[in-house]
């Protein structure tokens, strides 16, 4: 069970809910506005699609911060480095094919990527310009 709540901690699963909402927020309002825009399983699945690298950003974050981060699941042993980094691919690549598999748009791997590279930056450096972009 405490290896389960260490898992459960890394994700910080309490914040997951609020995730996904901003993007079918963003979704329902392309479909009021425009008319062929896409179905409403595709914007299911890019919202599911962020909430796994939201969730890749997070096992970063703890990656990034092994070191300095000392009540957190990696530092503490609960979770080897090596573990939080296989979960942290697996989301990525989950998220990717994910989004694959239900056709989003080209704009949206573009906003992936993008979004992507300001997680990474933001993990290393903490800079609170990055966060807000992010």
């Amino acid at each position: 069970m405490r290896k389960f709540t260490a898992w459960l901690k890394l994700f910080r699963v309490t914040n997951l809910p609020t995730v996904p909402g901003d993007a079918l927020a963003g979704a329902a309002l392309a479909m009021f506005f425009v008319s062929d825009c896409a179905p409403v399983k595709t914007a299911i699945a890019a919202s599911v699609s962020l909430l796994l690298l939201y969730m890749f950003g997070l096992a970063d974050n703890d990656i990034a911060g092994a070191k300095s981060d000392g009540d957190r699941p990696i530092p503490s042993g609960e979770i080897s480095i090596c573990m939080a980094r296989v979960a942290s691919i697996v989301c990525l690549l989950g998220a990717l094919a994910l989004a694959a598999a239900h056709s989003v748009p080209f704009a949206w791997y573009l906003n992936f990527t993008l979004l992507t590279v300001l997680i990474l930056i933001y993990n290393r450096t903490k800079k609170p310009l990055l966060m807000g972009l992010c």
